[in-house]
């Protein structure tokens, strides 16, 4: 994304917007080659922001960081040690993310305080049997994170089905809940353990709520340009229009986004959003 045109996209979003939060994602975010500089022009404009990294080089950048406004940090670590590695395919990434968080909570760097730094978990084929054992690792290590979530699979209609083994899975699920770690375990999205194969089935009697304040919040704008509506990469990619060509303000009021909300409204949630994690399930 340029940097010229991603600081007039800022100056129209301060007039706009109230107080808005800029979250930078990806992608990896940290690979861009102005990432400091982007930064520093989010906090001369003194708006909120916040990060969704892979946390590979967080080491590198952890002292601009600390310096920064930035004030939540997202790393998505999805198993432990070499399994993690070898979903990302990078040898030592795991270490390299623990490395990060542990200059993060650099107690010698007063900036620590104001940082929230949260763990990503994505449930899938591999871990689902162990989720436990991940939670025991960060109490057991002392890693001193504010949260883990751990994230149901998003998969899209008629695409593939991850194997889970759903009767294991609600067993980790209540397991959990029992344990009591010094940071907040959540479950993305809050799906009730009998809700389970409600969820990854998509039964035809499907009971939750078609509900969804995303189209509301926010926008999502992905580095062509394109924007969609604020649950960015997954369900909600609907292209409402490009601000090459658009403003802000036309596109957040303009006729795509206008029949999106109009249709959640209504109760009909196009089949996309069926798993969506912003989505309200009950």
């Amino acid at each position: 994304m340029d940097f010229e045109q991603l600081k007039k996209i800022l100056e129209e979003t301060k007039g706009f917007f109230i107080k808005p939060r800029i979250h930078l994602f990806g992608g990896e975010p940290l690979l861009h080659p102005e990432f400091e500089r982007i930064l520093d022009l989010i906090d001369e404009f003194d708006l909120k922001s916040s990060l969704t990294t892979n946390g590979v080089l967080l080491e590198k950048f952890a002292d601009k960081i600390l310096s920064s406004d930035l004030d939540q940090i997202n790393i998505s670590l999805d198993d432990l040690g070499d399994k993690h590695d070898c979903l990302r395919v990078y040898s030592g990434c795991f270490d390299k993310a623990l490395g990060g968080i542990r200059d993060l909570r650099d107690k010698n760097n007063p900036g620590w305080q104001n940082k929230t730094i949260n763990i990503n978990c994505l449930i899938g084929e591999n871990n689902h049997p162990r989720l436990e054992e991940i939670v025991w690792y960060f109490i057991d290590n002392n890693i001193n994170i504010d949260l883990l979530a751990f994230q149901h699979s998003y998969f899209s209609p008629g695409g593939r089905q991850p194997q889970i083994d759903l009767s294991l899975l609600a067993s980790q699920m209540e397991k959990i809940k029992k344990i009591k770690a010094p940071f907040k375990v959540v479950f993305i999205p809050e799906i009730k353990t009998r809700d389970l194969k409600m969820f990854y089935f998509l039964e035809k009697k499907e009971s939750f709520k078609n509900n969804c304040l995303m189209p509301w919040l926010g926008l999502s704008i992905l580095p062509d340009f394109e924007v969609t509506p604020g649950g960015g990469v997954l369900g909600c990619n609907l292209l409402l229009g490009n601000l090459k060509k658009f403003s802000i303000r036309e596109i957040w009021r303009g006729r795509n986004l206008g029949y999106f909300r109009k249709k959640i409204k209504q109760k009909i949630m196009p089949v996309s959003c069926a798993r969506c994690c912003h989505r309200q399930y009950y």
